[in-house]
Order: C-alpha cells, then structure tokens, then sequence
C-alpha cells in the first residue's frame, strides 16, 4: 500500500516539475532583459544610438536626450516596435517585433527605453493634444505655423492677415514663441497693407498628470506696437497678455481651455479685455494624421469703456498631411452667436509642422 501512494506521489510530482519546468521556461523577461535581447546590438547598451560594427545605414535616435525620448507618444512607440518603422513611414531598417514579443512585453520595453531619459519634468507626447485654431494649448513644443485669417468686416471691409508663428521648446517645460503677421486691409476707398503688431511669449508648463493625460501651464504675450495704427494695421501701444492654459483627455474626447487678459499700455488707444476659451476635441484615433473634428466656445468681455460682450462659435477640422503627423492642416469658420458683433464672420486656416519630426514632404 505505501508502495502504491509512494508511485502515485513520484507520478503527481514529476507532472508538478514538468509544468513548473514550462512555467519557468516561458516566464516573460524584464526591461533590461528584453532590451539587451533586441535592442542593444542596434541601438548600443546605452541607449545612445548604433554601435560601429553594424551595418545600418540611418542616424538612430538618442535615447538619453529627453526632449527627443519624449516627443514620441506610447502610440507611436508601440506603431514602431509592432510593425516596424516603415509602417510610421520611418527606416525600414528598424525591423518589426509583433511576432517576436508580447503585447505586455512590448510595454515592459518601452517603459524601460523611456528610463534612459535621467531628467524629471519632461511631459510626454501623450499630452500634446491637437492644437485648436484659437485656443493656445499647454504643452510645449518645437514648431512652425503659417496662419491665414479672413476677416468680413462690418461697412463691406475685409481683411486678410498671414502670420508666420515660430515656437521652440525651454528646457523641460518651457517655450518660447514668436509671431510675425501681415495685414491687407480693403475698405470702399483704399486697400493698405503692411506688418502687423509682433508678439513675443514665454509658455511654462505648471503641472503633467500622465495617467489621468492632463496638464496645466502659464504663459505671458508681450505685443509689441510694430505695425502702422493710423494706416489701421495695429493698436499703436504695448500690450501684455497673461494666460492659464488647461488640456485633459476623457477616452477619446480632449477639452483644453484658456483664459486670457488683454492689458494694453496705452488704454485709450486698445481696449483692456476679458477672453475665455474653451475648446472640445473628438479623438477618431490615436494616430495623429486622422481627423480631429473640433468646437471651439469663445466668451470676450470689454473691462473699459462702454462695456462690450460677444460669444463666438469656430467648428473647425484638424488633419495630419503626413504618415506621422507631424505636418498638419487646421481650418475652421469662426461665428459671432451672441451679444456685440465684431465681425460677420471669420476664416482661419494654418498650416502646421513640427521641424524636428521630420521635413515638410517626409
């Protein structure tokens, strides 16, 4: 009998050692494991690019430089590792590994890639939500705007301006932004034309929740009086423009928000001003060449004078040009709904493109 339960337990357990034996075989590897596996012989031990004795062609990324271990978001990370970088339109020298690693492991080793970043403060790309027409957004970040705005006026007047917005990031959490516009005015008895007041702004992001894809920040815009007020192409005085700036995702919908003062030097030559707005995304997808429907709420309110109040409504479409997004197209029509009407309507379009993404036509 104890013969019997003996070659039953020798059984039991030689079953327990092989499953135990297979549960340790296939155990997933850690980040430093899967990243020394199938990274390091291409991307270096260090994370700082492509050792010499490999046969690539192409510059690799750094992955100790925070600003450029950031700019991508854990979509476009998790894009590049699954399918390869030909499917963002990137090296196809940069295999993919959807066959060879886990979902979950796929995470380990992105968290573990983004480590290499020593640095604290830095938002991630997750964070940088589709920029509205009008709303300022919070992140920071490296990029060049050509805006175009078509105002119909009251009394038959029209006005284009075109301006030339050039941003580039501070740090970890700053920006730094420059705006370079050009009036054409046409009236029934003359067109003028020339540049218009430039400003100059600082952006500083206050605070990043990550998982809760959040943020907040501050900025200040010094107008300066560049353009020519008696031909109409300015307010003729500086003005500073504090703002608080928002951004948060709900699933698949973003509202950001701003709130805004118009304080002018010289107030008998531009009005102090109240602006609030609010504006509303809708996600199709996590990729940023999709389509980004957009409603964008604007509330101003006059602080001097005879007090001026007036809503504007601005449905606009956001849509990448590119495979990565990273040169895109804004456009939308901006309403007067309520209160005093500055304008019949206006038209606004801009063409977008983060420089260090990638070229214009790449």
């Amino acid at each position: 009998m104890m013969g019997k339960h003996l070659g039953r337990g020798l059984c039991l357990g030689s079953v327990l050692i092989l499953l135990l034996g297979d549960t340790a075989w296939s155990a997933p590897l850690d980040g430093p494991a899967l990243y020394a596996k199938e990274c390091a012989s291409c991307h270096g031990e260090d994370g700082r690019g492509s050792p010499e004795d490999t046969a690539l062609t192409v510059p690799l990324p750094d992955f100790t430089d925070c600003l450029s271990n950031s700019s991508a978001s854990t979509s476009d990370w998790t894009d590049v590792i699954t399918n390869g970088g030909a499917f963002m339109d990137l090296s196809d020298q940069m295999p993919s590994f959807g066959e060879i690693l886990s979902p979950e492991e796929i995470r380990t080793l992105l968290t573990y890639v983004r480590n290499f970043c020593q640095e604290e403060g830095w938002p991630l790309s997750d964070l940088n939500f589709p920029k509205p027409l009008f709303t300022s957004k919070a992140f920071p970040e490296d990029e060049a705007e050509l805006k175009q705005d078509f105002i119909k006026g009251k009394k038959g007047t029209k006005e284009w301006t075109t301006t030339l917005a050039y941003e580039q990031r501070l740090g970890a959490r700053g920006e730094w932004e420059l705006n370079l516009p050009y009036t054409v005015k046409e009236t029934h008895e003359k067109t003028t034309a020339g540049p218009g007041d430039l400003s100059l702004a600082y952006k500083h992001v206050l605070s990043t929740h990550t998982e809760r894809r959040a943020l907040t920040a501050a900025a200040l815009e010094v107008v300066f009086p560049s353009g020519d007020r008696d031909r109409g192409l300015g307010d003729g005085t500086f003005a500073f423009e504090p703002s608080f700036l928002s951004g948060i995702a709900l699933r698949q919908f973003v509202l950001q928000s701003q709130i805004q003062a118009v304080l002018p030097l010289d107030e008998d030559r531009a009005d102090r001003q109240m602006r609030y707005r609010v504006a509303g995304s809708y996600l199709t997808s996590l990729f940023k060449r999709d389509l980004v429907p957009n409603l964008e709420v604007e509330f101003r309110h006059n602080l001097q004078g005879e007090s001026s109040e007036v809503l504007l409504l601005t449905p606009q479409l956001y849509a990448g040009l590119r495979s990565r997004g990273h040169v895109a197209l804004r456009i939308g029509a901006q309403i007067p709904i309520a209160g005093t009407d500055p304008f019949h309507y206006r038209i606004g379009a801009a063409l977008v493109w983060e420089y260090l993404e990638g070229g214009l036509w790449w």
